[in-house]
């Protein structure tokens, strides 16, 4: 292009102006005159050469990696940018063409080609073939898995991809202007891009898509000549643009976002190897102005003092806001120490492939991985007789096939020949059947002693059938409907409720409509953030952002109350405020745990952070915890007068194995058995039988006390048992239900008695009276599911005080304390199952068993979306999210181990939550570095609380009429189909954590 670009810039593209001469100096440097401005300029490589003179290295991977090129352009080998390892090694043939790739633990893929040279079929280090077939043009036409799944392709007279059709004959099409670019895609559904417009003016370039549904997204670009620097906008079809300008020599990109939102990442002057990660700072400013600030900078060194190649990264700090996490790297021990702005370290040694070999925290028992090759194949946690062993077995081509827990336990495999796993056996022996079609989709789960549940799929691979074994005419099945941009717009039950979803211009949900009627939904401006949701009732809420930060929350209707939430800059909450009149503020260490909550002081140990104990006025509370970060014994009390005291012994898996308990000067000993499938099977109290427990081979609670008790459908739905004499509500009770479908409100015969407001999708920070009177404040402190304390406010008088909950490992409350005397003004008593056996003071606060909403007239408790049955020790509703819950039993409680697992959402169960390891219960299948991946078919993370904010009213939850967060939690993880993706998703995973504080008393 004619024109001028100042040094520095790409030369891509770059504008050069006439040019008088051009002259090569023999190494790659071109030199050209050029006429206006006059001078000489030069042309080079923005790489820097390796001191052999046939080689070239080239960042790669975001400058994770260095890619070495012989002097053909050829890929030689791939390194490590930081650590210099070599991660492949590419040779060829004689000629000249690819024939095998060798990664960093000597493992070979070989190309096998046909007599035309063309590569027919890729095989792995273990033996397994995917094949490759032609056309007569010598075009891919045909590409088989070693599982015989065929993927069919075929071209225009051009040679461009025109059709791709996957192993369950499904096809996309692709339409290209005579231009060659592509103008449509559609999918097999009839879904997709309907049409992509170009405008490729030298000035300025554009492109609309329009996908099938006539929504309209939009790109446009611009670069000035003179500046080089680039201008981009991306529109959504709600019309809201965010813009990016990139400015090469100030080495700035600012993003705006359509609320306002300021992202500006800058690039900082260091000397770093080639292709490595700059020292860089970002800068995010919110509409309001509060801004958050993060720096890197590296210090870098030679592995080899004689390889000026050898570059190694000793030093990383991250800065945010002020506070600095530092990681230090000795090459000569390969141990890694990252240390946090409290000054507490992780310590790591990696091997020489930079896998973790050791990892310890001071005070906590070190972890060691051992490997065979790629594989893990054991960890180790402890020493001696405590040491936590888990193993790691694996068949001929990798794939998992056995793990044996801490307690000799084994869980077994049976992987398919693309190491989907078609079969988990449990330690009892208990064998459940998953089955998927040719490409890889979950279409049947046997469960044990149960017939198969199957599920059926669109042609794009959502989930539109779910067949459970047939029962009354078909009850329980369900269908889904969706638009060609695969939004789910219906939900139809057979014999029960049918819901459909309507969307906005924009593609967001505006309705949901239901046997009630509509709730509607509206949006803050040109974002997708929801600024009303009503419900058909009537009940209205509001919301407010700075940003992606929701500050107010405001519920109408026939409950009436308002949240606000401040923030600080590191974006964690500062303060909550309830209807204008009471403040809750928390405060932080540098590290961002919690240090204190309203009167609340948390401590923490100043080497792993764990919290050692909580003061509020005159009661204290200490916490002490194993080697494993579980806790062991926690003890509470008054100006100095015990009020509660608990200890707890485990097994090797973590399990309560007795538990010692000291209430009000009584002490009663408790001892736990477990089957080989991890449920409760008794209850010794004082070394009494007082409680035990038999089940069928899925889980359902079959005899109790020795006696025969309860039976099933073949969908596990309970059809008889005979429990306890349970409470019974002398009036009718009613519920009122937020857009977020969260108990707002009780109702005792039609009348109004009870209300709360919520701080997040889960917790209520408030309670109001029948006539809307803020009664009841709560703070949350030491754990997440149950207040720390509550302030009672006199409705009239307005006369506050303040209450301590002392609560048990799962969040129970055993004893409510007024703070300033340190009187018990309600003591609750719990059998294993969370039966209430003594409430001192019914209703005095509202939480019971394991934090759950607690309903003395019924006896039954609420955790998110379901409402749990302690008397039968079953949920009373279905998993909304079916088998994405993590097992086959879609009402059993908390894999039937109550006493080490909680379900605050009412779709997961928890184990650890209290003071361990937090990973999925049985009888999930756990592939990777220990527990906490699931395979059932697909990919389950128990994290889902990092992936949606529950505080983000966006979020609301999983229920049993709204299953969109559900499908695209499915959908997005089913792409591991292989372990060979698995391990590859959990290597990148363990490198996104390792060294920080969170890889400590998890197993990931």
């Amino acid at each position: 292009t004619t024109g001028f670009t100042p040094d520095g810039l790409s030369a891509a593209g770059a504008a050069i102006g006439p040019i008088a001469g051009l002259v090569e100096d023999g190494d790659g440097r071109l030199y050209f005159g050029q006429a206006s401005p006059a001078g000489v300029r030069r042309i080079a490589s923005a790489y820097a050469s390796l001191p052999w003179q046939d080689r070239l290295q080239v960042p790669g991977d975001g400058g994770e990696t260095l890619r070495i090129f012989d002097a053909q352009g050829r890929l030689r080998e791939e390194r490590d940018a930081e650590t210099g390892l070599t991660l492949k090694t590419v040779d060829y043939d004689a000629a000249g063409q690819l024939a095998s790739v060798t990664d960093e633990y000597d493992r070979t893929t070989t190309y096998e080609r046909d007599g035309a040279g063309r590569i027919a079929a890729v095989v792995s280090p273990t033996g397994q073939r995917t094949r490759i077939a032609y056309n007569a043009f010598g075009q891919p036409e045909t590409i088989t898995h070693p599982d015989g799944a065929l993927w069919g392709l075929e071209y225009d007279a051009a040679g461009l991809l025109t059709d791709y059709t996957d192993p369950n004959d499904h096809t996309t099409t692709f339409a290209y202007d005579s231009l060659s670019r592509l103008i449509r895609d559609t999918d097999a559904a009839g879904g997709g891009w309907k049409s992509i417009e170009y405008d490729l003016d030298p000035e300025a370039q554009q492109v609309r898509y329009t996908s099938a549904e006539d929504r309209v997204h939009g790109y446009t670009a611009r670069t000035d000549t003179e500046t080089g620097v680039r201008t981009s906008i991306d529109t959504s079809p709600t019309g809201g643009e965010t813009r990016s300008v990139s400015d090469p020599l100030a080495r700035t990109t600012t993003t705006t976002a359509p609320d306002g939102t300021r992202t500006r990442t800058e690039t900082l002057p260091s000397a770093v190897p080639s292709g490595a990660a700059s020292d860089s700072r970002t800068t995010l400013t919110l509409p309001s102005g509060l801004t958050y600030t993060s720096e890197s900078a590296h210090t870098w060194g030679l592995a080899d003092p004689d390889d000026p190649g050898s570059h190694v990264l000793l030093r990383e700090i991250t800065t945010t806001n002020g506070a600095s996490w530092v990681t230090d790297y000795d090459p000569a021990t390969r141990t890694q120490t990252t240390t946090s702005p409290e000054g507490r370290t992780t310590t790591t040694v990696l091997d020489a492939h930079d896998r973790p070999l050791r990892t310890a925290i001071p005070g906590l028992a070190a972890t060691q991985y051992r490997y065979e090759d790629d594989r893990l194949v054991e960890t180790r946690q402890g020493t001696g007789d405590d040491a936590r062993l888990t193993t790691y077995a694996y068949d001929a081509h990798d794939h998992l096939i056995a793990i044996t827990d801490a307690e000799q336990q084994i869980t077994r495999y049976t992987p398919d020949a693309v190491g989907r796993v078609t079969e988990i056996e449990r330690p009892d022996g208990a064998i459940t059947g998953l089955d998927y079609d040719a490409k890889g989709n979950l279409e049947g789960v046997t469960p044990p002693g149960r017939p198969e549940h199957r599920l059926g799929y669109t042609p794009v691979d959502l989930e539109d059938d779910y067949q459970p074994p047939s029962v009354d005419d078909g009850t329980g099945a369900i269908a889904r409907g969706y638009d060609k941009d695969r939004d789910l717009t219906q939900l139809s039950h057979a014999l029960g409720p049918q819901i459909g979803y309507g969307y906005d211009a924009a593609g967001r949900l505006d309705r949901r409509t239901t046997a009630a009627g509509e709730t509607t939904y509206t949006y803050a401006g040109p974002t997708e953030r929801i600024a009303t949701i009503t419900t058909p009732e009537g009940e209205v809420l509001a919301f407010d952002y700075d940003g992606a930060l929701t500050i107010d929350t405001q519920w109408s209707g026939t409950v009436n109350g308002q949240v606000e939430t401040d923030w600080n800059s590191d974006f964690a909450i500062a303060a909550h405020i309830i209807n204008d009149s009471h403040s809750i503020s928390y405060d932080y260490d540098g590290d961002g745990l919690l240090t204190q909550a309203g009167a609340l002081i948390l401590a923490r140990d100043p080497d792993h952070g764990l919290l050692t104990g909580t003061s509020l006025g005159g009661l204290t509370t200490t916490q002490g915890y194993n080697a494993f970060g579980e806790l062991a014994a926690q003890q509470a009390a008054h100006d100095g007068s015990a009020l509660y005291q608990v200890g707890y012994t485990r097994d090797r898996l973590g399990r309560i194995r007795t538990k010692t308990e000291t209430l009000q000067g009584q002490t009663s000993v408790y001892a736990y058995d477990y089957d080989l499938a991890g449920r409760l099977t008794e209850v010794r109290t004082n070394s009494s039988v007082t409680g035990s427990w038999d089940y069928d081979a899925n889980g359902n609670r079959i005899g109790v006390d020795g006696v025969a008790n309860g039976s099933y459908d073949e969908q596990d739905r309970l059809l008889q048992s005979d429990t306890p004499a349970r409470p019974r509500p002398s009036a009718a009770i009613g519920y009122i239900i937020d857009g977020q479908d969260r108990r707002i409100g009780k109702t005792r015969d039609g009348e109004l008695v009870q209300g709360f407001l919520y701080k997040d999708q889960l917790n209520p920070i408030a309670e109001l009276d029948g006539e809307g009177n803020l009664v009841s404040v709560f703070v949350y402190g030491e754990k997440v599911n149950v207040p720390a304390y509550l302030i009672k406010v006199d409705p009239e008088t307005q006369e506050e005080t303040t209450y301590r909950i002392l609560s048990d490992h799962l969040g129970s409350p055993r004893l409510v304390v007024a703070v300033e005397t340190g009187a018990v003004v309600q003591r609750m008593d719990y059998d294993a199952w969370g039966v209430v056996t003594r409430d001192t003071n019914p209703g005095f606060q509202p939480f019971g068993f394991a934090g759950g909403l607690y309903e003395p007239e019924t006896g039954l408790v609420r955790f998110g979306v379901r409402d749990y049955d302690p008397y039968t020790g079953r949920w009373l509703g279905k998993d909304p999210i079916g088998f994405e819950g993590g097992t086959e039993n879609a009402y059993e409680y908390g894999s039937s181990n109550p006493l080490n697992t909680i379900d605050p959402e009412g779709t997961t169960a928890l184990t650890g939550a209290a003071g361990g390891a937090v990973v999925c219960g049985p009888p999930c299948a756990v592939l990777g570095f220990g527990a906490g991946v699931i395979l059932t078919g697909k990919l389950i993370d128990w994290m889902r609380n990092d992936e949606y904010d529950q505080g983000d009213p966006n979020y609301g939850g999983y229920t049993q009429d709204d299953e969109n967060e559900a499908l695209d939690l499915s959908n997005t993880l089913s792409g591991y189909e292989t372990c060979e993706q698995l391990e590859e998703a959990i290597t990148t995973l363990r490198n996104r954590i390792r060294g920080s504080a969170a890889w400590q008393g998890r197993v990931f």
